[in-house]
């Protein structure tokens, strides 16, 4: 075992908890956010909108698969 992997495990879990959390915080207000600077709302631009969340549930599942990966690269499955 070595450092690279601890720290490849933590990058990926927080950023797939980070995509969790914001695209759950976002699905619940109905606004999303790019950049934490521009705002789209559900009502006022849908396509955008839902292009974001699906963003956040592919980059979920994206870093779930990382994670996977890095815990066989490591050994732990």
């Amino acid at each position: 075992m070595n450092w690279f992997g601890f720290i490849w495990l933590g990058v990926v879990a927080l950023a797939g908890y980070w995509h969790a959390s914001r695209g759950w915080h976002e699905w619940q207000t109905g606004v999303a956010s790019y950049y934490f600077r521009y705002h789209f709302s559900r009502n006022e631009k849908p396509r955008i909108y839902w292009l974001l969340i699906l963003g956040r549930i592919v980059g979920g599942v994206f870093a779930i698969g990382l994670f996977i990966f890095g815990l066989r690269f490591e050994g732990f499955i």
